[in-house]
């Protein structure tokens, strides 16, 4: 990929007082890559932050899609964090020209918590399951969607944001670690990521494995009757000569 221009324009961080401070370090460029370096210091213990890069034209600014790293929702504050845009993906090997991006965060505030989420607990593919959350507003609907890391695997019926929801967990899921996430239907920008729970078989490996066993003991069974059946049979005794 031949090299873009690239322009880092704007930095917005939404932050109030002074026990806060971002700052951006130094800006790294790899053949398929934009790695932008930052710090985000916060005196508050275990607050989280909202991170993202976008993109803008002369007309529109929209987040970029390709992107890994200290980005998205619950950023924790660090330093040298990173947010990896993958723009020969995003852009197309053939773009040329200058770009602009801007960075912007905010204080990462749920707009619905999940209360005593059965958090890295083992959950059966196949089984209903019932969940509660704080944050309730009857006339929203809420867009569920399960995700395995970072691939999303299913796609929820709606939920009304009543405060709990009976959820079925597909059962074509395999087994791993998952997460819901959750947006407003009407307010894609409000976002909640659930803990991570695990996803197991509806039924032990063992148990599936009975069967298997039972089909086995019957056909050494009917193995051992053959070779039974195989062994050359002995005549009759002698009878001995008349003394």
């Amino acid at each position: 990929m031949k090299k873009y221009l690239f322009i880092l324009a704007i930095l917005t961080f939404a932050m109030k007082g002074f026990s806060q401070e971002f700052s951006m370090t130094t800006i790294e460029q790899t053949p398929d890559n934009l790695i932008v370096h930052y710090d985000l210091l916060d005196t508050t213990k275990n607050r989280a932050y909202t991170v993202y890069l976008y993109l803008l034209t002369d007309s529109t600014i929209a987040p970029v899609k390709e992107v890994s790293g200290d980005v998205g929702l619950e950023v924790r504050p660090g330093v040298n964090n990173k947010i990896i845009w993958n723009a020969k993906k995003e852009l197309g090997d053939n773009f040329r020209g200058s770009i602009q991006l801007e960075v912007r965060g905010k204080v990462y505030v749920p707009f619905i918590e999940f209360e005593s989420f059965p958090e890295n607990k083992e959950l059966k593919r196949g089984k209903t399951y019932e969940f509660a959350w704080d944050g309730k507003s009857s006339s929203n609907i809420l867009d569920f969607k399960l995700y395995k890391e970072e691939d999303l695997m299913a796609i929820l019926p709606e939920v009304a944001n009543t405060g709990d929801a009976k959820i079925q967990l597909p059962s074509s899921l395999k087994p791993g670690k998952y997460r819901f996430y959750v947006t407003d239907s009407r307010n894609k920008d409000q976002e909640v990521h659930s803990p991570i729970f695990i996803v197991k078989p509806k039924f032990p490996l063992f148990l599936k494995a009975i069967p298997l066993l039972a089909a086995g003991a019957v056909g050494y069974f009917l193995l051992s009757k053959e070779n039974e059946t195989s062994f050359d049979v002995e005549g009759p005794p002698e009878i001995p000569d008349n003394q």
